[in-house]
């Protein structure tokens, strides 16, 4: 299985309804693909982890590279996984508030490398996202 996790900001900014349309379609897709994952968002910054079989995750983030609503687009993660962290959400969504976004900040400041050289039985995404409520 693949797990990647990238950052990107909106273009333009998503609204309310943007979103809600966004994350209907995504956990219709994600279903049928098997792709388990989650997106944060914030100030039309995204931070989304995705999570399923190697092809069907490897074109879906082609098919993300190649939306005009994303720019900016930083892959901050890509590897091999046994297991998902989140297998029950087809894409579970939070849009965090200012307390929260510096959790972010300070994550990827801290634990850029070990993001990167992380046992498998560890998880620095999963750590991060349990601050916002989360638990794999």
């Amino acid at each position: 299985m693949l797990c990647i996790v990238y950052v990107s900001s909106a273009k333009p900014e998503f609204s309310d309804a943007d979103l809600m349309v966004l994350l209907e379609q995504s956990r219709s897709k994600n279903a049928r693909l098997d792709i388990t994952g989650v997106l944060l968002y914030k100030d039309g910054n995204v931070m989304q982890l995705l999570e399923g079989p190697d092809q069907a995750v490897g074109d879906l983030i082609k098919t993300i590279y190649a939306d005009q609503r994303h720019h900016g687009i930083i892959q901050l993660l890509r590897k091999r996984v046994e297991t998902r962290e989140f297998p029950d959400w087809s894409m579970d969504f939070r849009n965090l508030g200012g307390a929260n976004i510096q959790k972010v900040a300070e994550f990827l400041n801290e634990n850029a490398l070990e993001v990167k050289t992380a046992a498998p039985h560890q998880s620095p995404m999963l750590r991060l996202l349990s601050g916002f409520g989360f638990s794999g």
